[in-house]
């Protein structure tokens, strides 16, 4: 069921041998198609294209074919080990196909704000000690990029300062990280409430400082977290069916497939047929024929029934599961109706032992 390929780098004009995985895989044929394709990268993850990459089951890095890193890459494939890692180059066709991007502060976190006093020590917001003409320094971060590592150093910071009584924003030159942080330094010259946030190229959200500034007394520091909006829960996927997940769609059953509540619904129109068709007639050779006519035509429904289950197959990909079952009932009262009407309706006085 699966085909394992073991590469290094690719290089067709130097070692043409080394294109061999990429010419399988646009060449595949049909028995190939059928099986699972893993592919080991023991050189740089990115000699195969988005398009080749796509046909994979599963492609594992693992950067060395020395025996540690082939035994590892292995045993990842088995799942005795806990795939992890980011790949420090972009690799086309996976979530790592633009290493910009990756690098990049993961726009999902709420960057932290921290205070550090004039000699540079960081401080719990009860513990400040600031009057207005003070300065502090403000840093952000650690800022996590989209792998969950430091973001690169040089990775711009906005600080944002605000005063909202007197509607009165600040501008501020971005900051470059460093070690994952930035750092400015802010004076606190108004007596006024002083708002701090900051925000990092796609990350907007972070927490934010408020400092109410007094003319003669301590200045009073609180954080809040911003509010988050709770995404929707996800529905949990159905299960699968029992078996091999490579054995595709299991076929219907000829009765069941269709739905008990279709069986019912034909049932219950051919019962309707047979009690008008008793009420015609009299007589004891017209009710002896009606009975058997009635018989042929239950058979006739039930057989149209089981057989409009054997088609099933041929009709899902054309009809929705509710006309499909809808369609039932129909075809299994009109095969009993035919078998009522398509013979000549029995008389008052025949002779029930005759032929019909």
């Amino acid at each position: 069921r699966w085909i394992l390929f073991a590469m290094l780098d690719a290089d067709a004009v130097r070692h043409l041998p080394s294109d061999a995985v990429r010419q399988f895989l646009r060449q595949r044929d049909r028995m190939a198609a059928e099986k699972q394709i893993a592919v080991f990268a023991f050189g740089a993850p990115n000699a195969l294209d988005a398009t080749e990459v796509s046909k994979l089951a599963a492609y594992i890095a693992a950067y060395s074919p020395t025996a540690p890193f082939v035994d590892t890459a292995v045993r990842a494939l088995f799942r005795d080990l806990e795939l992890t890692g980011a790949p420090p180059v972009s690799v086309p066709g996976t979530r790592f196909s633009d290493l910009i991007e990756r690098l990049e502060p993961d726009p999902a976190q709420v960057i932290a704000l921290s205070l550090f006093d004039a000699k540079r020590r960081a401080r719990s917001l009860d513990e400040f000690d600031v009057h207005l003409g003070d300065t502090i320094e403000v840093q952000a971060g650690p800022i996590a990029d989209r792998n969950g590592h430091p973001v690169p150093d040089g990775t711009p910071v906005q600080f944002l300062l605000r005063y909202p009584a007197s509607d009165l924003s600040l501008h501020t030159d971005p900051v470059p990280t460093q070690g994952g942080t930035a750092r400015i330094a802010v004076t606190l010259d108004r007596p006024e409430t002083l708002e701090i946030a900051a925000r990092s190229i796609d990350s907007q959200a972070s927490m934010s400082l408020q400092i109410k500034v007094e003319a003669e007394t301590q200045a009073q520091i609180t954080s809040l977290l911003p509010a988050v909006a709770t995404p929707p829960r996800p529905r949990a996927p159905r299960p699968l069916p029992a078996g091999d997940a490579n054995e595709g769609p299991r076929r219907r059953g000829p009765l069941f497939g269709i739905g008990v509540g279709s069986f019912l619904s034909a049932a219950a129109a051919v019962a309707l047929l047979l009690v008008a068709y008793a009420r015609w007639g009299t007589g004891t050779g017209a009710r002896a024929g009606r009975a058997q006519r009635m018989l042929w035509a239950v058979a006739a429904a039930a057989t149209a029934y089981i057989g409009y289950g054997f088609a099933g197959d041929a009709l899902a990909p054309i009809l929705s599961g509710t006309v499909y079952a809808l369609v039932a009932a129909p075809v299994a009262a009109g095969a009993g109706a035919a078998v009522l009407v398509g013979f000549p309706w029995p008389r008052e006085g025949l002779d029930a032992h005759k032929p019909l």
